[in-house]
């Protein structure tokens, strides 16, 4: 996956997403929670999170230009997958070790103890893995629980549990429920992903299940 962002840095505080699905997925509940000065950037992949000549090399010319905007905080959302959280973690610390040593003026973070707070340094830096900072799963797990007391979700159930009979274990299920959940609940039968999914109010933001990622975002967008 590639990042997809004409990358122009607006805003003091940063929220680094996976994908062009989570990016939309973002910006709908930021503005669904009334948070207006946070910029939602796709870096496309947790690889070209810390690969050469991936994302980090996109932002460090952003970050080194004489037109950039002094960052505040940035936050990193990472799906664990199946993953656990510390190894997810890991992966943002890299992050933050590659761009330390590009040595931007007045840019340097501490690496993450723990996830779901921001480092005390003037630049802060958070991370909030997927679904909860606890368990395996992706952003699709959260969308999926949402819809535990919705008679669809049945539907969606025993569509899986049918498939995998005849076909064995699956990948990334979730995601593959939100597909199934999305296909039906589109009219025009086209494929798309969780941002049109979000767009078109299919998911109710108001659930609880969102409330720890909104915690992590309203900390963001006052510290």
């Amino acid at each position: 996956m590639k990042a997809n962002n004409n990358l122009i840095i607006e805003k003091e505080r940063l929220l680094l997403v996976e994908g062009n699905g989570d990016r939309d997925f973002f910006r709908c509940l930021l503005s669904d929670i009334g948070i207006e000065n946070i910029q939602v950037v796709c870096f496309g992949g947790k690889d070209s999170l810390t690969s050469k000549k991936g994302f980090i090399d996109e932002l460090s010319v952003i970050l080194l230009s004489k037109e950039k905007v002094d960052i505040k905080v940035v936050g990193i959302v990472l799906d664990a997958d199946l993953s656990q959280i510390d190894s997810r973690i890991d992966k943002v610390n890299t992050f933050i070790e590659k761009i330390n040593s590009r040595k931007i003026k007045n840019l340097f973070f501490e690496k993450i103890k723990k996830c779901g707070t921001f480092t005390k340094n003037k630049t802060k830096i958070g991370t909030f893995i997927m679904p909860d900072c606890k368990n395996q799963g992706m952003l699709e797990t959260l969308c999926i629980k949402s819809l535990e007391q919705e008679p669809i979700f049945n539907c969606i159930e025993n569509y899986i549990s049918c498939v995998t009979g005849i076909l064995g274990t699956l990948e990334k299920v979730d995601k593959r429920k939100v597909q199934i959940y999305i296909a039906a609940k589109t009219k025009d039968c086209e494929e798309k992903n969780i941002g049109h999914a979000i767009n078109s109010e299919m998911f109710d933001l108001s659930h609880n299940v969102f409330n720890e990622i909104k915690d992590f975002l309203t900390i963001m967008s006052q510290i």
